[in-house]
C-alpha cells in the first residue's frame, strides 16, 4: 500500500501538469522555411541533389545526407584480379590448340562495395510548374518539442 501512493501522486502530478507538449515534425519546419523558394535557392544552399524525378504536379529532388558504411566482410573483396589460365583454347575451326600456347586470361572485378546505411537522413523537396518549392518531406530528422502553457 505504501508503494502505490507515491506512484498514484507522481501520475496525478504529470497529468495535471500546466504544459501541454506540442510536437512539430521536421518536414513541417522545413516546408514552412523552404516554402516559395526557386529551385537555385535550394541547390545554392543545400548543394547538389541526388536524383530529380517528375511527379504529377511538377518534379521532386532528392538529398541525400546518410551516412553509410562499407561491411568488414564485403571490403577484401572490393577490388580482385585473378589470373586464369586457359588449357583448352579451341581455334576458329574448333581444335584444340597445344598446351605450349595457352594463354591466362586475367578476370577483374571492380565493382562497388554495397553499402550499409548507418544513419538514414533524407529530404525530398518537391516543385510545382513554376519551380517554387510546394513542401518539403524530410526522412531521419529529429521532431522538435516544446512545451506550452495551457489557456485557462
Amino acid at each position: 500500500m505504501k508503494k502505490i501512493v507515491p506512484i498514484c501522486l507522481a501520475i496525478l502530478l504529470v497529468s495535471c501538469s500546466p504544459y501541454k507538449k506540442i510536437i512539430v515534425s521536421m518536414s513541417e519546419i522545413q516546408s514552412k522555411n523552404w516554402l516559395g523558394k526557386s529551385e537555385e535557392e535550394v541547390i545554392i544552399k543545400l548543394g547538389p541533389f541526388k536524383n530529380k524525378t517528375i511527379v504529377e504536379n511538377g518534379y521532386k529532388l532528392f538529398f541525400d545526407y546518410s551516412t553509410y558504411r562499407v561491411p568488414i566482410n564485403i571490403a577484401s573483396s572490393y577490388s580482385y584480379t585473378a589470373n586464369v589460365p586457359n588449357y583448352n583454347m579451341v581455334n576458329n575451326k574448333g581444335r584444340l590448340v597445344s598446351s605450349s600456347s595457352s594463354n591466362t586470361t586475367t578476370i577483374r572485378t571492380t565493382a562497388g562495395p554495397l553499402l550499409e546505411i548507418v544513419k538514414e537522413r533524407t529530404l525530398y523537396f518537391f516543385f510545382n510548374k513554376d519551380k517554387k518549392v510546394n513542401y518539403v518531406y524530410a526522412n531521419g530528422y529529429p521532431d522538435s518539442i516544446r512545451y506550452e502553457l495551457r489557456k485557462k
